[in-house]
């Protein structure tokens, strides 16, 4: 037996603006050199250390800015979430960093791409998922929207 994907084939993978990657990148970058420079004039060890966890701290956030936004499958979407407290009693399953909406549970987004709007499975409602597709190009944007409405169109 062949191994399927359960969304099936990815058709397009989205990240944040060039422009916001790189602006926060050399800023986490400098931080990091910054409390990393530290480490040599700071004579305590706990001064130290702390200088390490910033500069730690930093390379997370590089490495979590360069991170997908938006999976694009054939069969549905996943987006990368706001975690908090509203995100537990949203009524939506999340599991770790993503969301996932199949095309025909969509009602659409904020105007500040914040917030996704679902059908909410259960109660027939509809409710509110916090996003981060806020920092998207707006090509990628009209993109996403183009792509969710031709599969909705479809089904």
């Amino acid at each position: 037996m062949e191994d399927k994907p359960l969304c099936g084939r990815t058709n397009m993978v989205l990240y944040n603006s060039r422009r916001w990657t790189i602006a926060v990148s050399l800023f986490y970058s400098a931080c990091a050199a910054m409390a990393l420079i530290s480490l040599f004039y700071v004579p305590d060890f706990i001064l130290k250390g702390a200088a390490v966890g910033i500069a730690a701290g930093c390379i997370w956030g590089i490495h979590r800015i360069h991170r997908p936004v938006c999976i694009i499958c054939e069969e549905a979407v996943f987006m990368e979430t706001v975690r908090g407290p509203s995100a537990e009693f949203s009524g939506y399953p999340q599991g770790g960093f993503y969301a996932s909406a199949s095309y025909d549970e969509i009602l659409g987004f904020s105007d500040d791409w914040k917030h996704m709007y679902l059908k909410n499975p259960g109660r027939g409602e509809m409710t509110s998922l916090r996003i981060r597709l806020s920092m998207l190009s707006l090509k990628d944007k009209e993109k996403l929207r183009d792509y969710i409405e031709k599969k909705q169109r479809q089904t």
